[in-house]
């Protein structure tokens, strides 16, 4: 199958969830992502926020703002995607497609992120990662020695996925099995 009719089957089940699913799968995930050790050394983190049934991450990136980490979350400035710094839930404004982002319009530097932890429509059992098929992560990172972490549900994971040579390979890709 090719990527836009892999991305069609997985966001269209991914669609069906009911909150009540989202949020304990999300939860169960989150304390497993809290359990890596890695991330103790990381100091800079990008993220997301979820829209239409991602993995929830506002209770890991209050976590992380607990530990003292600098937070940073994509956002869509003069036409491009680019990295910005998090500030609070307070400083986030609408912007392309519904997504919440940074008021600040201060752009990060993607060499200066040590983990990056990112949603994905589908990913593969070697990290492959399926996007929305616009390539911002793929793009924002591709100059980053950041380690990855992939968010999904398990139903998400599937044994191969089409990569192409740009595709990110997450380094960990963490369920809630």
């Amino acid at each position: 199958m090719d990527k836009n009719s892999i991305r069609k089957i997985f966001l269209a089940k991914r669609k069906t969830l009911s909150i009540k699913y989202v949020e304990i799968k999300s939860e169960i995930i989150r304390k497993k992502v809290l359990e890596i050790s890695l991330i103790k050394k990381c100091n800079s983190i990008l993220l997301y926020l979820p829209v239409y049934n991602e993995v929830k991450t506002e209770l890991l990136i209050k976590d992380f703002m607990k530990q003292k980490k600098d937070i940073y979350l994509p956002a869509f400035f003069n036409n491009e995607y680019q990295i910005r710094k998090f500030a609070s839930f307070e400083d986030l404004e609408t912007g392309p497609y519904g997504i919440l982002q940074p008021v600040d319009k201060f752009s990060a530097d993607a060499e200066n992120i040590d983990l990056a932890i990112l949603p994905g429509v589908a990913f593969d059992l070697k990290g492959t990662r399926l996007g929305y098929g616009k390539g911002v992560f793929d793009k924002l990172l591709s100059k980053s020695n950041a380690k990855l972490i992939g968010l999904a549900y398990t139903f998400q994971i599937v044994d191969r996925l089409p990569k192409e040579k740009h595709d990110l390979a997450m380094d960990f890709v963490v369920s809630e099995k």
